[in-house]
């Protein structure tokens, strides 16, 4: 019966601790498929403005929107544009940090329609990188992107939000 018992536990020990690792290694390898994928790939450029030819003949309707969660405000420079496709535009969003404290976070982009990320061309991007701000600090945050000529006739207009997460352990 001890034996049984003591098998039973080596087991279910044997099995937490593969169960911990590969709870531990889902992050790079999600990371690595997002980067092999290009799906959700947020930390690098994804246009040259050299990339694309202007599309003279059509104007995209381009939402711009955000949602402060309550700690940083961000407002962008612009909030409704007709856009021509394959143009470069900067958006510039002032951030404030709302708390009496250092944070540190990271803005996530999401977009309408559902795919639109697609032509949604980002060359520079705060979303990049994590941002670390000071107490009530304000400041610039350019957003320059492309909107890809090839988007769908049928998509009239174009929307992007960014929310703002704050970096738990780094403010």
């Amino acid at each position: 019966m001890y034996s049984i018992l003591s098998t039973t536990a080596l087991k279910l020990f044997f099995f937490a601790i593969v169960m911990f690792a590969f709870g531990y290694a889902m992050v790079p390898i999600y990371e690595k498929i997002c980067q092999v994928t290009g799906i959700n790939n947020l930390l690098n450029p994804q246009a040259d403005s050299d990339d694309f030819t202007p599309d003279l003949n059509r104007l995209v309707r381009t939402e711009f929107d955000t949602n402060a969660r309550g700690m940083v405000a961000m407002t962008p420079s612009m909030e409704l544009a007709q856009l021509t496709p394959g143009k470069t535009y900067s958006v510039v969003y002032t951030l404030e940090n709302l708390t009496n404290q250092a944070l540190t976070g990271q803005a996530v982009p999401s977009f309408s329609p559902r795919r639109a990320d697609r032509w949604f061309k980002k060359i520079q991007c705060f979303c990049f990188d994590q941002l670390q701000m000071e107490p009530n600090e304000v400041r610039q945050a350019p957003v320059v992107f492309i909107i890809d000529p090839s988007i769908p006739p049928e998509i009239e207009t174009l929307s992007i939000s960014y929310t703002f997460f704050e970096v738990e352990g780094n403010g």
